[in-house]
């Protein structure tokens, strides 16, 4: 019989044996949505942390102990009534004035984190709003978020549905905020 023609079977099965999946395939294919849901949970946690950054920047200089003469603290510039309102007791400005270990970097995030929480769940009658110009201004996630936490949930209201622009006692308004945050995505 003719060499070339037993050798052919031989090389089919050979070639269909390492032309199958190897082990990492399966395992790739089988876990492919859990990879593309870390990937993108690590992609958020990194884009969060840069919108997070800028605003504490924005806010504060990033300066955990500082305060201003209308009483908001720490590196975000909260509210007294506002930490307390999230359950955070026992923080006074007078307090933090003397003494700003009171309120510590760790305690902020924790407090800032959960401010974030609420008003992403507040902000959800404005998701609508969410890639729509307004008043000359592309409104986006991150952007309402920076914005609720100028004005809270009230000025973004104000802005979207009211001809209203909200501002602080620095002169920077809800609209600045919806601007200049609203290139991150979180």
């Amino acid at each position: 019989m003719n060499k070339k023609i037993v050798m052919l079977p031989f090389f089919a099965l050979f070639f269909s044996i390492c032309s199958a999946p190897d082990l990492s395939d399966i395992v790739w294919k089988t876990n492919e949505k859990f990879a593309l849901s870390e990937i993108k949970r690590w992609v958020w946690e990194k884009e969060f942390a840069r919108w997070k950054n800028d605003l504490g920047f924005k806010e504060s200089s990033g300066d955990w102990t500082i305060y201003n003469r209308n009483g908001c603290i720490g590196t975000y510039q909260f509210r007294i009534a506002t930490i307390e309102h999230l359950g955070y007791k026992g923080i006074t400005f007078e307090k933090f004035k003397s003494n700003p270990e009171i309120f510590p970097p760790e305690l902020q995030e924790e407090v800032f984190r959960a401010l974030i929480k609420k008003n992403a769940h507040d902000l959800k009658k404005f998701e609508k709003y969410i890639g729509l110009t307004v008043k000359g201004v592309l409104i986006t996630r991150s952007g309402l978020l920076a914005a609720a936490h100028l004005g809270g949930i009230i000025g973004v209201k104000s802005f979207l549905l009211l001809d209203k622009n909200v501002m602080d006692m620095n002169g920077t308004s809800v609209r600045d905020y919806l601007i200049k945050f609203q290139g991150y995505d979180i």
